[in-house]
C-alpha cells in the first residue's frame, strides 16, 4: 500500500480507538495525536529504500533491507515490541510523556501493520518464523483506484466517526446482539 493509503487508515484507526477511550472519559487532545500518529505509522517502512521514510533516511533504509528485506522484523510482532519498548525507555530516561502518547504510537505503528496484513503479500507477522499473514479482505487492491476508493471511503468515515457517531451507542447495539445470539444458543 502507498503511504496515503497508511495515513487515512492510521488515522481512520487512531480516530476509532479515541473514541473508545472517550467512553472512559480518557479524552486526548486529537491535535498533537495526529502527528505523533503519523509519524510513527510510516516507520514500518524504514526497511524498503525506495518507501518515502527509507528514501530519506537511505543509509539506515538499504542497511535493514539487505539484512532483513521488506516487510520482515519491522512489520512483526518482535519489531513492535521492540519499537514500543524503546518509546518506554525514551518515556522514562530522556522526555516526560505521558502514556497516551506511548499508546497513540503503539496503535499507529500497529495500524500499518494491519494495513499490510490487507494486501496480497501479507506481511510475516510472526518474523523470525517465515510464515505469511494474509487478512483476505481488500485483496482487490492490486489497483490503485480501488486502494483509492478505499482511502475516500475511510477518510468518509472517518469524518463520520470522529464528528456525529457515539462509539458507545454502537458498543451497546453490538453488546445486544451478542446477548441475543448467546441466548439462542443456551
Amino acid at each position: 500500500m502507498c503511504i496515503k493509503s497508511h495515513l487515512i487508515f492510521c488515522l481512520f484507526f487512531i480516530i476509532f480507538f479515541v473514541k473508545i477511550l472517550n467512553l472512559f472519559n480518557i479524552y486526548l487532545n486529537i491535535l498533537y495525536i495526529i502527528p505523533i500518529s503519523f509519524i510513527s505509522c510510516i516507520l514500518p517502512d524504514i526497511d524498503h529504500p525506495k518507501s518515502f521514510l527509507g528514501n530519506n533516511l537511505k543509509f539506515i533504509s538499504i542497511k535493514i533491507f539487505n539484512f532483513f528485506g521488506h516487510r520482515t522484523i519491522t512489520h512483526s510482532l518482535f519489531g513492535l515490541i521492540l519499537f514500543v519498548l524503546f518509546i518506554i525507555y525514551i518515556n522514562f530516561f530522556l522526555f516526560n510523556f505521558d502514556f497516551d502518547i506511548i499508546f497513540i504510537i503503539f496503535l499507529s505503528y500497529f495500524s500499518h501493520i494491519l494495513c499490510d496484513m490487507f494486501t496480497y503479500k501479507g506481511i510475516i507477522f510472526l518474523w523470525p518464523l517465515k510464515f505469511k499473514f494474509r487478512i483476505p479482505i481488500f485483496y482487490f487492491f492490486l489497483n490503485k483506484k480501488n486502494e483509492y476508493y478505499f482511502c475516500v471511503f475511510l477518510l468518509l468515515l472517518s469524518i463520520i466517526i470522529y464528528k456525529f457517531i457515539y462509539i458507545k451507542n454502537i458498543l451497546i447495539i453490538y453488546l445486544n446482539i451478542c446477548l441475543h445470539y448467546i441466548n439462542l444458543i443456551i
